[in-house]
């Protein structure tokens, strides 16, 4: 199982990490880096993100892997 969590991280472009300040929600896509079981994420030590983090620390961190592209009614020229 782990191995294939490491296999997805390597492989994966961006996450999306999930916080909450006075109960409303805030989600932004990141980018992050897996290094020694450990994730870390691009980001500046000051402005909302780290303020938030620091007054809730609860968060939730989700990746998906793409499997694969399937074309859209809404995205296509053709009839």
């Amino acid at each position: 199982m782990k191995k294939d969590i490491h296999k997805i991280l390597e492989k994966v472009e961006y996450g999306t990490l999930a916080l909450s300040e006075n109960n409303q929600p805030y989600s932004l896509p990141i980018n992050f880096v897996a290094i020694d079981n450990e994730i870390y994420f691009h980001g500046s030590k000051t402005g909302k993100k780290i303020n938030m983090i620091k007054a809730n620390n609860r968060a939730s961190f989700s990746i998906v892997e793409a499997y694969s592209i399937v074309p859209s009614y809404f995205s296509s020229d053709k009839e």
